[in-house]
């Protein structure tokens, strides 16, 4: 049967656990630093980092930097943050093409692609041949965080 959401199950490379369109780098992916107070939340591994902080606006500014490389920018609302790490079930407003082409459970153009854990942030590549995507996989403490995070 048809999802009208767009919604289904993504493609996988032969023994590997995510999708094709994430990568094992995301195993490596933790918090850094967590402040509720102040509302920032740092995501990353040796190679990439990810800032989350409200931006003053009633938004969220989503920062990350490959070592070495330029640094990317995203603007969230609540909903789509909640939704990128999987804390609403919401498939996204945007993303339906998204999701029928690459497979996922929640997307938003040009901002994330979603299926279970899997979290792909996308931007446009450095180069032909590397994509500057950053892949997390969302454990329970990192969805704990934004969730306290998006709490007033």
């Amino acid at each position: 049967m048809h999802d009208p959401t767009g919604r289904r199950n993504p493609n996988f490379k032969v023994g590997c656990t995510w999708p094709n369109w994430s990568s094992m780098k995301a195993l490596k992916m933790e918090i850094r630093m967590f402040d509720c107070k102040y509302k920032h939340l740092l995501i990353a591994d040796n190679a990439v980092m990810v800032l989350i902080s409200r931006n003053g606006h009633g938004n969220w500014q989503v920062l990350w930097q490959f070592l070495g490389s330029e640094l990317h920018r995203l603007i969230f609302s609540s909903a789509e943050l909640a939704a990128a790490f999987g804390i609403i079930d919401d498939p996204g407003k945007t993303g339906m093409v998204i999701l029928q082409q690459y497979g996922g459970d929640s997307a938003e153009d040009g901002k994330y692609l979603r299926w279970q854990q899997w979290l792909n942030i996308p931007s446009v590549p450095v180069n032909y041949e590397i994509d500057a995507a950053v892949s997390i996989e969302i454990d329970d403490y990192m969805r704990g965080c934004v969730k306290s995070l998006l709490e007033d």
